[in-house]
């Protein structure tokens, strides 16, 4: 058992993340290497196998209000996953549970990400402002940074600025432009350069 929770250490850094990219693919693979391990470690054991289980529902309700998730929400399903444990026999039935329990979890992480927070979206902004300039920036980026997915990202900044995420960055390097200019030091070439632009022409 110590050796299955080692096991749930390593992978929860890679489990929180997989939710908070809303990445159930990733996450259902996590889960299944840990049930796994469960099965091998608790063997015929139900009350050991229930406990493991229970161990890591909590791990992954912790992720998921990690990644937004309302806590009372959480708590709520908890409950529920409780109550439902209660009687279910075989690696079946308790894998399904779990499942069902990842299922409730990560739609209340999408739940969050339809609507993210203002400071989810002011991070974003505060980092595509420092970084504008960059040669490699792009929405996929900025929006990792967030921990937003990229397309609620995007939407989130139309609805917000009136603006696609490219309009919004080609207006910060105008922005940083404009300010060389009257700088006067260097050619229009130069600051096109510096600030992004690698087309002259545009």
């Amino acid at each position: 058992p110590a050796s299955v929770l080692e096991a749930y250490l390593r992978e929860e850094a890679e489990l929180i993340r997989t939710l908070r990219h809303g990445d159930r693919q990733a996450a259902v693979a996590i889960v299944n290497r840990s049930l796994v391990a469960i099965y091998h470690h608790a063997g015929s054991d139900q009350a050991l196998t229930g406990s493991l289980l229970v161990e890591l529902l909590v791990m992954l309700g912790r992720g998921a209000v990690e990644s937004g998730a309302d806590h009372a929400e959480v708590l709520r399903l908890h409950r529920q996953q409780l109550d439902a444990l209660q009687g279910l026999q075989g690696e079946r039935a308790l894998a399904g549970w779990l499942r069902h329990g990842l299922d409730g979890l990560m739609d209340l992480i999408e739940r969050h990400h339809r609507a993210p927070s203002d400071i989810l979206l002011r991070r974003a902004m505060a980092y595509l402002e420092d970084h504008c300039c960059d040669e490699d920036i792009d929405r996929d980026t900025v929006a990792e940074f967030a921990d937003l997915a990229p397309a609620t990202f995007s939407r989130l900044i139309k609805r917000r600025l009136g603006r696609t995420f490219t309009d919004q960055l080609n207006h910060l390097r105008i922005e940083r432009a404009k300010e060389l200019v009257l700088e006067g030091r260097q050619s229009l070439l130069q600051i096109a350069f510096e600030t992004g632009f690698k087309d002259p022409s545009y």
